[in-house]
């Protein structure tokens, strides 16, 4: 939720706010991937947020990863 408000400059975002809706686009897509490559792989944020666009459905795709083994 702080990478979209602090790439939107809108607080407080909700799980349920959509990303599209919100005027995310493809350089807004990079820019939260980015955010997220040093902590996580860059390719499976990419995947996430250009196929969850909310918030919810993007932390189910997160807990589903951290379930998987290896």
């Amino acid at each position: 939720a702080a990478a979209w408000e602090e790439l939107f400059g809108i607080a407080p975002i909700g799980r349920e706010d959509d990303f599209l809706e919100l005027g995310g686009d493809s350089l807004d897509l990079a820019t939260l991937v980015s955010a997220f490559a040093e902590a996580d792989d860059a390719a499976f944020m990419h995947a996430v947020v250009a196929g969850a666009q909310t918030l919810r459905a993007m932390a189910a795709a997160l807990d589903a990863r951290a379930d998987l083994p290896g």
